[in-house]
């Protein structure tokens, strides 16, 4: 459940931080890093398991499975800081201030 809304909120964030076109590319290195994780661990868990024990082993995975837990709250936290930073996100805001402005100045689509 946890490791779910770590993912879900990282992808909320690539869509919000890049513009429609670099959107996809930032989320196939999402989605190529999750995989190449995943890949990883059972080549690195058997060796754990050999070398530390099963307590320890698990152990260490469940540890940096709470590290990761902590993503959601950074993203709530800090999130709008890093994205008013990025160099993409200030012309999708303009292009969407625009917008707003026509939305505002034209039809108001009430159909009368």
């Amino acid at each position: 459940m946890l490791t779910t809304s770590t993912q879900i909120s990282i992808i909320s964030y690539l869509f919000d931080a890049f513009p429609p076109p670099a959107t996809l590319s930032a989320l196939t290195i999402a989605a190529s890093l999750r995989l190449l994780v995943a890949a990883a661990i059972p080549l690195v868990i058997i060796q754990d398991i050999t070398a530390l024990g099963g307590g320890w082993a698990y152990s260490i995975f469940g540890f940096i499975a709470t590290a990761f837990i902590t993503l959601p709250f950074v993203g709530y936290i800090w999130g709008s800081e890093a994205r008013a930073k990025s160099k993409y996100n200030k012309d999708q805001m303009m292009g969407m201030e625009v917008k707003m402005e026509q939305r505002t100045d034209g039809d108001t689509g009430s159909g009368a």
